[in-house]
């Protein structure tokens, strides 16, 4: 992903100038604590994805263990899903495993402002507002990606679905 643009740091830095001397450490605080919650938006999110390809492959393999499914119906007492269906499901199941591993791709994360706000810095409040600059600037840049990352949870949600059911229309078809 890119930098934040001039237009970001621009207002990220007008944010910090307007905040008053004796609210610098409360607006530093707040700004922390939501970088680090979004920290852990990202920790729940890749733990909820990361239950999706598991589920996915029970709901395919739950039918075969439980004599729905058989490689030969006469003799299992199951039968067999039409040949575009067990295609599909395969299908289901290897584009689930892609949405997880989006997810659970190692990604570029901030929580902090970092220590290098202190370089420049004439005094402590002058730090403290760089810091918050640089927060509202994490926070963005967070914000995006976590945005980015729920679509695409929320379409290995939907696939899930559809592959569910598509296990129950196999189930009916393979009958007749």
């Amino acid at each position: 992903m890119k930098g934040p643009s001039a237009a970001d740091r621009a207002y990220a830095a007008a944010l910090a100038a307007s905040i008053p001397d004796g609210a610098l450490a409360s607006a530093l605080a707040v700004g922390t604590a939501r970088a680090a919650a979004q920290n852990q938006t990202l920790g729940n999110i890749r733990a909820r994805t990361a239950s999706l390809l598991p589920t996915s492959a029970v709901s395919v393999t739950f039918a075969t263990s439980v004599g729905w499914l058989a490689n030969n119906p006469t003799a299992d007492g199951g039968v067999r899903m039409p040949t575009w269906v067990t295609i599909a499901l395969l299908g289901f199941v290897i584009a689930i495993g892609v949405v997880t591993m989006i997810v659970q791709w190692p990604v570029v994360w901030s929580f902090d402002s970092g220590t290098e706000v202190y370089r420049d810095a004439a005094d402590e409040a002058a730090a403290q507002r760089a810091a918050i600059a640089k927060l509202e600037l994490v926070v963005a840049k967070n914000h995006a990606r976590l945005g980015f990352l729920f679509t695409v949870f929320e379409i290995g949600v939907v696939l899930l679905a559809i592959e569910t059911v598509l296990v129950v229309i196999g189930l009916f078809l393979g009958q007749t």
